[in-house]
């Protein structure tokens, strides 16, 4: 009871946007409804930011976080099943079609779903990202990604563990050239990248 008290606050957050867009008139085109289904994503990882659990036993804590993420994986499938029933014949979202808001919330969707799909639209967003149609930044975390769930070495250094109280990045391949990659890939160095987690709870 005591963890489920704890967690309330993520279910709370979900039912309120589903409210809220609930009293909304029809979304007028699909740039509309990735961008509900953006807040809807979220809803319950905003709220989670603000959770307590470290206090918690570890029996206690287990259980909230297995009931969270119950919660963000309803949230993640109802997400990811309306995206795919908007998909373009083109296979992604375009920026000069859907604007970049829109656009960006059906990768934060897709960076929410199983490695699997991640893996199925790798492709087709390195292509738009050589046609100016999609952020060479998303493509770079969707490729570490679906690297490391394949058990490689990611590229770009986007994904992170704690070690030692502090934040690292997982293992990098060719780690003497990865400052070069990020850079052709619209991030940061490295060195500033781990800086902003620098206070992050760990």
């Amino acid at each position: 009871p005591e963890s489920r008290a704890l967690v309330a606050p993520v279910v709370q957050a979900v039912v309120a946007v589903r409210a809220a867009q609930a009293r909304l008139p029809p979304a007028k085109d699909d740039a509309e409804r990735l961008r509900r289904l953006y807040a809807l994503d979220q809803a319950p990882r905003m709220a989670m930011s603000g959770l307590a659990l470290s206090g918690l036993a570890p029996d206690q804590r287990k259980a909230a976080t297995s009931a969270v993420g119950a919660e963000l994986m309803t949230v993640d499938q109802e997400t990811l099943a309306a995206l795919l029933k908007m998909l373009p014949p083109e296979g992604w979202f375009r920026h000069s079609v859907y604007g970049d808001e829109a656009a960006t919330a059906a990768f934060l969707i897709v960076q929410h779903a199983s490695p699997e799909i991640q893996r199925r639209f790798l492709p087709v967003l390195g292509r738009f990202v050589a046609e100016g149609e999609a952020k060479a930044s998303a493509y770079a975390l969707m490729w570490d990604r679906v690297a490391l769930s394949d058990g490689k070495m990611q590229r770009y250094g986007s994904q992170l563990r704690c070690e030692s109280g502090r934040w690292v990045a997982l293992a990098v391949e060719a780690p003497d050239g990865l400052d070069a990659r990020r850079a052709e890939m619209k991030l940061k160095p490295m060195a500033d990248y781990l800086a902003e987690f620098t206070d992050a709870a760990c």
